[in-house]
Parts: C-alpha cells; sequence; structure tokens
C-alpha cells in the first residue's frame, strides 16, 4: 500500500497536479496542496488557502491511504498563474525527507519556526517554536507562545509521534515577527 502511494505522489510531482490527501490517523485532517518531493518515509506538500499558497508542510507518507486529484485543479492553476504563482514553488532550501529529525532540521533551516503535530491524539493542537536539541528519539523545542512571545518554555517530544510538520506559512511568519529572534 504504502508503494503505491508513494508512486501516486510521485506522479502528482510530475503532473504538477493539485490534490488531496486522505489520511489514515485518527484526528488528521484532509490536506490539499502541490506535491513538491517524496522522499523515503515523509512528503513535502505547498499548501493553498483561496487558491494562494500558504506554507509548506511535510507528511509521513504511511498515513496517507488516498491520492486524489483536486476538483478544483484546474481553477486554481488558472488563478496561480494570472496571479504569477505558477509553477508551485519549494522552500529556498532542499528538505530532507528521509527521516523525521531530517525534516524538522531542514523546516528549521528554511523558515527558522516549525510547527510539530501530533494528530494521533489531536487534531487542534500544535507546538511551535525553534529545536534546540536532540536526542536518537526526541526534539527539544523552545517554544513561542501564540501571542508570539518567547516565554521559556521548553518541551521535549518523541520524533516518532510527530505525523505533521508545517513551516514558513501566515501563522509561523507572524509568530516569528511578533516574537523576534529566537532565545535560544
Amino acid at each position: 500500500m504504502v508503494d503505491e502511494i508513494r508512486a501516486r505522489l510521485k506522479q502528482a510531482v510530475e503532473d504538477l497536479r493539485n490534490v488531496r490527501l486522505n489520511r489514515s490517523n485518527t484526528f488528521a485532517e484532509d490536506l490539499d496542496g502541490y506535491v513538491l518531493d517524496v522522499g523515503d518515509e515523509w512528503v513535502l506538500l505547498q499548501r493553498l488557502e483561496h487558491n494562494r499558497p500558504i506554507g509548506f508542510l511535510a507528511l509521513r507518507i504511511g498515513d496517507v491511504h488516498r491520492v486524489v486529484t483536486s476538483r478544483q485543479h484546474e481553477l486554481q492553476r488558472r488563478g496561480l498563474e494570472a496571479a504569477g504563482l505558477w509553477p508551485p514553488a519549494g522552500p529556498d532550501t532542499s528538505v530532507d525527507l528521509s527521516s523525521t529529525r531530517g525534516v524538522i532540521e531542514s523546516a528549521h533551516a528554511a523558515a527558522t519556526l516549525v510547527n510539530l503535530q501530533f494528530e494521533e491524539e489531536s487534531s487542534d493542537t500544535c507546538y511551535i517554536g525553534v529545536p534546540i536539541g536532540w536526542s536518537e528519539s526526541t526534539v527539544t523545542l523552545a517554544e513561542i507562545s501564540p501571542t508570539g512571545e518567547w516565554a521559556g518554555t521548553v518541551s521535549q517530544w518523541p520524533l516518532d509521534e510527530i505525523t505533521r510538520v508545517e513551516f514558513d506559512g501566515w501563522y509561523e511568519r507572524d509568530l516569528l515577527l511578533f516574537g523576534g529572534t529566537p532565545p535560544h
């Protein structure tokens, strides 16, 4: 099943096709966007909202159970072309999709803040900050608050429980603008 999903994701990259990814996680939402790259463990998407790019996210390929072309594909493509945003562009630096640590490190390098999500537990909780430490199985995150303040909160998260990593989205950019330079 995973090999079939990976093949469909790679085809979406080649076709520059906007897709919807249906996922198997209990709390995970279906996601729409352009598949930019496919790695061994993770897939990178450019997210769209109201026909405009809103940032990037990486998902575990094993959590995707269906890849379908968006019903709005042609409209979205024409809208992006008219706005001068075609073809979809990736982040300024490459994203290592071979491991969870690779995704987090390269997302941090591309956009400073990373948005970690654990959709096996909840669909509306995320932890945003900068990675400041690693063990073989965890990442330590200096968190920024929802109001854009560096309050000194440091948390440690199991790498194998992270289901989604977002970065360079409007929310993360605004938090960094309000919070300024990370303290670590």
